[in-house]
């Protein structure tokens, strides 16, 4: 699920924090030293940027660490893969993903979240989950089977 590639950009973005700070040096300086503008080093730090792996290799020498340049290469390889899995279960469309979510969440008795800039799958009307995932599909080009997946986020809420 997205979540998963959101999660393992964020374990690679404090990975890249944590040598960063090892080596002593603040955003700024890091970025001036790699000769890239402080936001880029803030997305990737933050996993809100996927890294390539020319910026993981610069990171670890300018850290003085290049030992760790296999390792981060390898978390990337990871993140990719993730990206690669979720892309393939969208590939037929949102409603199968959808599907599933109802499942998880029947054998839920516990459930916790927070989100930002959504509201929840769990709190959504039909027309809000509609605009949300007719825009996703739009944006990675995935099958529109909007209204089947719609119909099976509503179903969560029961």
């Amino acid at each position: 699920m997205s979540t998963d590639f959101q999660s393992a950009r964020g374990a690679l973005g404090a990975r890249l924090n944590e040598l960063r700070t090892e080596a002593g040096l603040n955003g700024r300086d890091f970025a001036q030293l790699l000769g890239r503008q402080p936001s880029k080093v803030s997305r990737l730090q933050n996993g809100r940027q996927t890294a390539t792996p020319e910026d993981l290799r610069a990171w670890a020498a300018a850290c003085g660490r290049s030992d760790t340049a296999a390792d981060l290469l390898g978390r990337l390889r990871v993140l990719e893969s993730r990206q690669r899995h979720w892309r393939k279960q969208l590939a037929a469309g949102h409603a199968s993903v959808q599907d599933r979510y109802v499942v998880e969440y029947r054998q839920t008795t516990v459930l916790r979240g927070y989100e930002a800039t959504v509201i929840p799958g769990l709190f959504q009307t039909p027309d809000y989950a509609r605009h949300l995932l007719m825009a996703h599909a739009d944006m990675i080009q995935t099958p529109q089977d909007t209204e089947a997946a719609v119909a099976s986020r509503m179903r969560r809420q029961e």
